[in-house]
């Protein structure tokens, strides 16, 4: 994160910290477009996606304080993400699409039949596990399992985004899953 980056950052942290009306103001302007890719990518509609952008807005609102996130970029990314997931579970299981897709491959490789991705795991501290493992991976197989498990992007826009074929995604995604899976084993964590 550059130096810049970090002012803007804990600038928007603070007037959100000190109930300042600025902060939302600020935040789209800073960051709009970006959260508005992230939601379009999973959610695939523009209407859907504004809504979850201006939800995050007022879930930042509600969630600073108490939280001071280091880094905001992330921390408002987060927060686009799961709205937008939780609207893909609203509009039910008869509407499958490649994000649902990709969250169950994620959910397979991670979680037996008989466990469920909130049971008996603090979804905080996988977060951090898989993170310290994304960062053992190459920067290509790291921006690839993101492509893929957070951005919701399908195989073929992962495929031309790092310039490799559709075939070899997804065989470095399954490596990097099975990788993944026995990481956490290591790790203490029953998958």
């Amino acid at each position: 994160m550059t130096k810049k980056t970090k002012t803007a950052n804990s600038s928007l942290v603070e007037l959100f910290w000190n109930r300042d009306e600025r902060a939302i103001a600020e935040t789209q302007r800073e960051y709009g477009d970006y959260c508005f890719i992230v939601a379009k990518n999973i959610l695939g509609n523009e209407q859907d996606a504004e809504e979850c952008v201006n939800d995050t807005y007022l879930r930042a609102w509600n969630s600073i304080p108490p939280a001071k996130p280091a880094n905001f970029k992330a921390y408002i990314a987060k927060i686009t993400h799961n709205l937008c997931i939780d609207r893909l579970k609203q509009r039910g299981a008869d509407k499958r699409n490649a994000v649902i897709v990709a969250f169950e491959e994620l959910e397979e490789t991670l979680f037996s039949d008989h466990d469920h991705i909130s049971e008996g795991i603090k979804l905080s501290e996988l977060q951090v596990a898989i993170n310290r493992f994304l960062y053992t991976q190459s920067a290509r197989r790291r921006a690839m399992f993101l492509l893929r498990y957070f951005y919701g992007e399908s195989v073929g826009a992962v495929a031309k985004k790092t310039g490799t074929s559709e075939s070899n995604v997804s065989k470095m995604l399954k490596i990097t899953r099975e990788e993944l899976k026995e990481y956490l084993l290591k790790e203490g964590y029953y998958v």
